[in-house]
């Protein structure tokens, strides 16, 4: 119960000071949109080095144990980063990088757990781990875009900062408690070299095409901050504006969800990423209508209603990806492989960010002129059809494991 809970806590924790962020650095430290881009960037790096953070917590256990003690310390970075945040000004990037990289340490051991509770599974019962942490992990995005905003707007970002950190640091009190079998060294030569196993699969083309094709998704550029930008000095969204945005995208994923298991997946990888690769472009184009304020009466509702379609088309294209990702595992490698994989997306989306502030830089967006916006968001849609013509690396192998797991899941109890 309190391995599930930790993903409700991450899920809060990413997504509770996101407004009050989202504010300080707009109004407070009166930072350009291409800077609050690039700042903003960072808080993904440490997310690129998942493989490595779980291979050091397999080899290098503290007190005879590889998890616990790696959950309780990342925790803990995580909660005095956000202490500190609000009290630097130089710091404010390397305290947003520590308080990412303790959750992403937490997260990584929690996963190694995760993955000893599923194995221990019941037939019946596969996926149930799985699911609960997905779903737990939305409810905990969920709260927190109802509970961020208040906080917000009656504490001011500094204490919304402070309680944020407070969080992870009350719940590695809890930790202690957790179970974990102290894991004994292997002392023969015969163990497979890790490294050397992942470096050999990514030989496989039915491997590193799909990771190519990952990559392709995720690096096209993004003007997300920047729109952020444009949404409170232009449109002027207030911050339960920005919240109910935010809690319209949690409940769509959370629809989404439910949407692809129940009806897409029996639609064959390719076929799925294809079309919702193309519906995802076109529904990026909305932006303009914003952009160029056609009617701005219905700004906000027209905001609501794109970032529910977009949430759901994010959400069919992230868990196809998530299965395609598990169906080319190989065996022996399964965890090292999945993390590998994730951390190859998390890396092209930093440079999709960081690309999209140095454009928006380019163009000469600021706070007060966002005359270059509309240029940039149509240069940034035209290279987003790579993404539609790269669904060719994902094989035709891909889509028959996809249809045959399937069937044998929809086959059983």
């Amino acid at each position: 119960m309190i391995l599930l809970f930790f993903y409700f806590l991450l899920g809060f924790s990413f997504g509770f000071p996101g407004v009050a962020l989202q504010f300080y650095l707009m109004e407070e430290k009166q930072m350009e949109p291409p800077h609050m881009a690039a700042l903003l960037g960072i808080i993904s790096i440490p997310w690129c080095f998942k493989p490595l953070v779980g291979l050091f917590t397999d080899v290098v256990p503290i007190f005879k144990l590889h998890r616990k003690p790696y959950i309780i310390i990342g925790l803990c970075i995580a909660g005095v980063s956000w202490w500190v945040l609000p009290y630097t000004n130089e710091g404010m990037g390397l305290a947003l990088f520590c308080g990412s990289f303790g959750l992403c340490i937490a997260d990584v051991a929690c996963d190694c757990l995760l993955v000893v509770a599923a194995r221990n599974e019941k037939d019946e019962e596969k996926g149930k781990v799985q699911s609960w942490a997905w779903g737990l992990r939305a409810a905990g995005g969920l709260l927190s875009s109802l509970m961020g905003p208040i906080a917000y707007k009656q504490l001011g970002a500094p204490l919304t900062f402070v309680l944020n950190g407070c969080v992870p640091i009350l719940f590695a009190t809890a930790i202690p408690i957790l179970e974990e079998n102290v894991v004994k060294p292997h002392t023969d030569n015969t163990q497979t070299n890790p490294i050397k196993t992942l470096f050999e699969a990514f030989r496989d083309p039915k491997i590193w095409q799909p990771a190519l094709f990952i990559i392709i998704v995720n690096i096209t550029p993004g003007y997300g901050t920047v729109l952020s930008y444009f949404f409170e000095r232009v449109l002027n969204f207030t911050p339960y504006q920005f919240a109910t945005l935010d809690i319209a995208g949690s409940i769509s994923a959370i629809v989404g969800t439910i949407i692809y298991k129940r009806f897409l997946t029996h639609v064959p990888l390719r076929t799925l990423f294809f079309y919702t690769l193309l519906l995802a472009w076109c529904l990026r184009w909305l932006h303009l209508v914003l952009i160029t304020r056609i009617v701005p009466e219905i700004d906000m509702a027209f905001a609501i209603g794109e970032s529910i379609a977009l949430t759901l088309v994010a959400q069919s294209i992230l868990l196809p990806i998530v299965v395609m990702v598990a169906s080319i595992t190989p065996v022996g490698i399964e965890g090292a492989l999945y993390a590998t994989m994730m951390s190859i997306s998390n890396m092209s989306s930093v440079v999709s960010t960081e690309w999209g502030s140095v454009m928006a830089s380019a163009m000469g967006i600021s706070r007060e002129d966002f005359s270059g916006l509309l240029k940039l968001a149509v240069l940034c849609n035209i290279i987003g059809l790579i993404p539609i013509f790269s669904t060719k690396l994902v094989s035709a192998d891909l889509e028959q494991t996809h249809e045959k797991n399937d069937t044998e899941e929809n086959n059983n109890p």
